[in-house]
């Protein structure tokens, strides 16, 4: 059974924008399953039990290293192909271009790509995209649309909210990162180094666990090994995340000279969000995280590990997305991790799902 020619097939598109007004589009390539050699606004097939938001931002990590913001949907086509014997419907959002230098990632599917003005387009269009060109002057000519502006910075814990919400992640501004960083905020020095999974991390996380049980002793409630790190058989930064909750992270002086004697330093102080402190190591590359009892922070972690470790499916789609990812330039490491947000968060809704449904 082929979608588009068996049964109805669903595609989904998106007209991004970026700053100056522009639009994006890509040329089919030799691949393209119909329209070889039209120039379009990309997207692609929606899989089963994928939302439409949730299918276009993927397809434009997947296929050209961007992230973008879906703002309202533009229309819904009918695309009916007569010679090739396919019927696609076609919905297609606005958005807005957040982040990543767009390039050919999938070259058989796409031969060229660029920003273009609406009366600048180049030729030929798809069918698809013709009628999404007539639909949005005819929205605007009746001003039904709003002029495309520019990403609003947000603070942390508007960004923490919007997370959860979003359909795209927000990324935070230097002067964000470095409000709630102690001492300079250090910028990358190359590209985001990914490396497959290695078995030492576990033995890595339980001799830091060792060394902060010793230091806290009973104000240590839970101690975890969380992250990419804590998954096997997924790549990851070489670096060991761990989930440490206190009585009270507010309270530094409970906590905070003990792991000081013991060579930890605190680096990350966020009272904005959930009271989070994040401290470094001694000799082991690590994040530290520290929260109290009851932070939404703490399910959320440990859910994703859980997901990751049970759902093969979930970790190959996680593990594409941060390579892709990879290959962009970040300033600091922090963009790229919110720019992971929108799947992680994707993932998230999909254990509670099944926990919701476990439940019941």
């Amino acid at each position: 059974m082929k979608a588009g020619r068996d049964y109805v097939g669903i595609g989904v598109g998106a007209m991004v924008f970026d700053d100056e007004g522009r639009v994006f589009l890509a040329q089919r390539g030799p691949s393209a399953s119909n329209e070889r050699g039209t120039w379009e606004f990309p997207g692609g097939k929606v899989s089963f039990g994928e939302k439409l938001v949730e299918a276009v931002t993927r397809e434009f990590v997947e296929e050209y290293g961007m992230i973008i913001e879906t703002t309202e949907l533009l229309g819904v086509n009918d695309h009916i192909l007569r010679e090739e014997q396919e019927h696609w419907v076609s919905p297609t959002f606005l958005a807005r271009h957040i982040s990543g230098e767009p390039r050919i990632l999938e070259p058989e599917k796409c031969t060229a790509i660029g920003w273009f003005k609406l009366d600048e387009l180049p030729e030929p269009l798809s069918l698809v995209t013709q009628d999404d060109v007539s639909m949005y002057r005819e929205k605007r000519a009746g001003q039904e649309l709003p002029e495309q502006a520019a990403a609003v910075p947000l603070s942390k814990e508007q960004a923490q909210e919007a997370h959860e919400t979003a359909d795209t992640p927000i990324l935070l501004t230097e002067e964000q990162l470095q409000a709630v960083h102690i001492g300079k905020l250090t910028p990358l020095n190359g590209p985001i180094q990914l490396v497959d999974y290695d078995p030492a991390w576990s033995p890595l996380f339980e001799r830091e666990a060792e060394r902060v049980q010793a230091a806290l002793s009973e104000r240590v409630l839970l101690l975890e090994h969380v992250g990419s790190t804590s998954v096997p058989e997924l790549a990851a930064k070489p670096r060991i995340d761990m989930l440490l909750v206190v009585p009270d992270s507010s309270d530094e002086a409970a906590y905070v000279p003990a792991l000081e004697a013991a060579a930890y330093v605190l680096h990350i102080r966020e009272p904005d969000w959930y009271q989070h402190r994040l401290f470094k190591g001694p000799d082991t590359d690590i994040n530290l995280h520290v929260f109290s009892p009851g932070c939404p922070e703490i399910e959320r972690m440990l859910l994703f590990r859980d997901w990751l470790r049970g759902h093969p499916a979930d970790r190959q789609f996680y593990e594409r997305t941060k390579r892709e990812l990879a290959r962009q330039d970040w300033k600091y490491v922090q963009n790229y991790a919110d720019a992971k947000a929108t799947v992680v968060e994707e993932i998230i809704a999909r254990a509670r799902e099944e926990a919701h449904a476990d439940s019941l």
